[in-house]
């Protein structure tokens, strides 16, 4: 899992813009900002934040994620470089992650992973596939 983190991790673009995120909530992690919307529980985004830090997703390096929630489904959104969203191979490591973290931190609930710009606007939806 760890091999698949570092991965995306290598696809991220680190920005921390506060006024790009749908809320203030902000949870820091060796590094790492997680910010979370008011659909979301502290304790759920601090679940997230302890599980992306053991995972080494954040690694001391500055990196900023947003948790939302719609309905039970998940919403967990990154920035990426300009055209992660467009290549097969890493839409197909987001949709593991995806899988990952369903299992790992939100009991099996579907989890969308949003591929987004440096304003956390989405450019692609990889949805939850069970498998």
């Amino acid at each position: 899992m760890k091999k698949i983190v570092f991965i995306i991790c290598m696809a991220m673009i680190i920005f921390t813009m506060q006024s790009c995120f749908k809320n203030g909530n902000k949870l820091e992690f060796n590094g790492g900002e997680l910010y979370y919307t008011n659909a979301v529980l502290k304790a759920d985004a601090l679940k997230l934040g302890n599980y992306l830090k053991n995972e080494g997703f954040f690694n001391g390096e500055k990196r900023t994620v947003e948790l939302d929630k719609n309905g039970k489904t998940w919403e967990f959104r990154m920035v990426v470089q300009k055209g992660t969203e467009n290549d097969d191979q890493y839409i197909n490591l987001f949709g593991f992650f995806s899988l990952q973290l369903s299992k790992a931190v939100f009991n099996n609930d579907p989890v969308d992973i949003h591929l987004c710009n440096d304003k956390l606007e989405t450019l692609k939806v990889i949805p939850f596939k069970k498998q």
